[in-house]
């Protein structure tokens, strides 16, 4: 494969099942190497919002080759006649023949308010993302935040936090703190990023699995928002990872 980026905007006929009223998807793969190694993203509309920008923010940080998969609506384990689930994704990912270590879900935002009164439901729709990336594999989760809907988005992210205690190659990236400390980034309706959130959040995706040092920062340098910093499960230090 020559060397240089690979950019495919998916249309809604390259995802399985997909009608042509499907919401917005694509997917971008750069087969360039770079220091910090392989990573596949599977995104909702969060993802989504800053699309454009999303790609040379992961070079910037030096992943590659990678592989980011984003689709509005999108919800972790559900298939909907308009929107694929993450789980779907990571099939079409690997069914591609990209597999890294690491994997980024930035899911769950979707399913907050339906699994909020239904005991077990969330943790059982985490547990089959993780199945699905499968063992061996690392993966930080970005955690939620619904403005309008706070109980629902606490109960959520703790489903999130003692689901690493399960899985111990799993990591829960806290942008609810980023995005509480920057009200201004929302928008009205409680859940999506102004431009300048939404860059916010490309940093932050892109950031949070590198450990000090792998970025070309000095080995020991704090990161540039202590927020960023990826946490795991109850009583376990906070960790960063670093995939070379």
């Amino acid at each position: 494969m020559p060397r240089g980026l690979v950019v495919v905007l998916v249309a809604s006929s390259l995802l399985t099942a997909t009608p042509a009223t499907a919401l917005p998807a694509s997917f971008y793969a750069d087969a360039d190497v770079r220091p910090n190694g392989a990573v596949a993203l599977v995104g909702d509309s969060l993802t989504f919002a800053a699309w454009g920008e999303l790609p040379a923010v992961f070079a910037r940080k030096k992943w590659g080759p990678f592989q980011l998969e984003a689709r509005s609506g999108r919800k972790i384990n559900t298939t909907l006649a308009t929107a694929t689930s993450g789980v779907d994704a990571v099939r079409r990912i690997r069914g591609g023949g990209f597999d890294p270590e690491l994997w980024i879900v930035a899911l769950g935002t979707n399913d907050v308010r339906s699994t909020y009164d239904k005991p077990g439901v969330a943790a059982a729709m985490v547990d089959a993302m993780m199945a699905e990336i499968g063992p061996n594999h690392d993966v930080v989760w970005i955690n939620v935040y619904l403005r309008d809907s706070p109980v629902e988005t606490n109960a959520f992210n703790e489903v999130l936090r003692r689901a690493a205690t399960r899985h111990s190659r799993l990591t829960i990236a806290d942008w609810r703190s980023v995005v509480v400390a920057n009200p201004l980034w929302v928008n009205d309706d409680g859940v999506h990023l102004n431009l300048t959130g939404s860059r916010a959040r490309n940093e932050f995706v892109a950031r949070v699995a590198l450990a000090p040092g792998c970025d070309g920062e000095p080995a020991g340098a704090p990161a540039a928002n202590p927020a960023m910093v990826a946490v795991a499960g109850a009583g376990a230090p906070a960790q960063r990872l670093c995939h070379r």
